[in-house]
């Protein structure tokens, strides 16, 4: 490939990672399959009135992360479409869910490994990891019924590129991509946990 070419593509990632950069909702909830799989949480049923963000004092956007790839709002969105396509919300419902603002980071992972013969194959990996607190409450009594911590984490294929360009501040898809997936991985826990009451 040649010099231009190079930076032509490297162009057009830029470009792709500008348009792309902020997480929607729908991108964030968990798919029907992953909902399916979960345990039944008839104890719940149309049992949560309200999904609420509580922020973290003295942060301004909590992560250590550009906002621009996480908007809190969205992911408490997310929360709240999960729970409803379970059957969980309802306007009248006893509780709230209070979700204390999550913690994501990331990082790439460089590895160089030998093949057959003298050549060296290169690897780049994206890692993300994610954390939540998740509260659901009594509103009559104010009893926390559920009060868990939820982190997960996830390692997934990645260019050098990807990694170059969001060091200097331009997240790509890829990056992007993680970082929603984390989300619906760490939504889909809370749901397991939340089941098992």
């Amino acid at each position: 490939m040649t010099v231009g070419a190079k930076f032509a593509t490297l162009v057009l990632l830029a470009l792709l990672a500008a348009c792309n950069t902020v997480a929607r909702s729908e991108k964030l909830v968990p798919g029907a399959a992953q909902l399916a799989s979960l345990p039944s949480a008839s104890n719940y049923r149309g049992a949560i009135a309200e999904v609420r963000l509580i922020p973290r004092a003295g942060t301004g956007t909590g992560l250590g992360l550009r906002p621009t790839l996480l908007d809190f709002d969205e992911m408490a969105d997310a929360v709240r479409s999960s729970l409803a396509s379970r059957g969980m919300m309802g306007a009248k419902g006893p509780h709230r869910l209070e979700i204390r603002e999550p913690g994501i980071s990331y990082g790439y992972v460089h590895s160089r490994n030998r093949a057959t013969g003298a050549r060296i194959l290169e690897t780049t990996r994206v890692r993300t990891f994610m954390s939540a607190d998740y509260r659901l409450i009594r509103v009559s009594s104010g009893n926390f019924l559920f009060d868990e911590t939820v982190e997960t984490s996830r390692e997934e294929p990645a260019t050098r590129s990807d990694a170059e360009f969001d060091f200097r501040g331009q997240p790509t898809p890829k990056l992007q991509g993680a970082v929603e997936a984390a989300v619906r991985e760490n939504i889909v826990e809370f749901l397991r946990r939340l089941a098992k009451l």
